[in-house]
């Protein structure tokens, strides 16, 4: 190959890394503490389950809510695209493990999406709304 084809195809490829890099970090989200509320809908279960809330320290690295009771839960996936996020975190022991996959839309400070936790044959569904709070502490 001509040392002038592999230079601009070099330089291409940088490009591209460049772009993409840029791209990832490029999330319209506050990073810093958020407080979230989840509303929970489950198949055939009764209305009006009640609204919990919590707080959680986002990072650009990890934009998905967690929950402070969750600490035996390990994310096993994150994919940014423009401003949504989505994720999947598996909780539990690897034989019947509990997952929960979900969405996230950044917008600064608020973020809304959806959620779904899926054990056994059963899930259940929620809601999640977020808004940034300040520092992490």
């Amino acid at each position: 190959m001509p040392l002038f084809l592999r230079s601009l195809t070099l330089s291409t490829i940088g490009f591209f890394l460049v772009v993409t890099s840029t791209q990832a970090l490029a999330i319209n989200a506050k990073p810093g503490m958020w407080e979230w509320t989840t509303t929970l809908t489950i198949p055939g279960g009764p209305a009006g389950i009640p609204v919990s809330a919590y707080k959680s320290c986002i990072t650009l690295k990890d934009l998905s809510p967690k929950s402070p009771d969750n600490d035996h839960c390990k994310p096993s996936s994150q994919k940014i695209d423009d401003d949504r996020v989505d994720w999947q975190i598996q909780c539990g022991n690897t034989d019947s493990p509990t997952l929960i996959d979900g969405h996230l839309i950044y917008n600064s400070t608020t973020a809304m999406g959806e959620s779904t936790i899926s054990f056994g044959n059963s899930s259940i569904s929620s809601t999640i709304l977020g808004s940034y709070i300040g520092a992490c502490k």
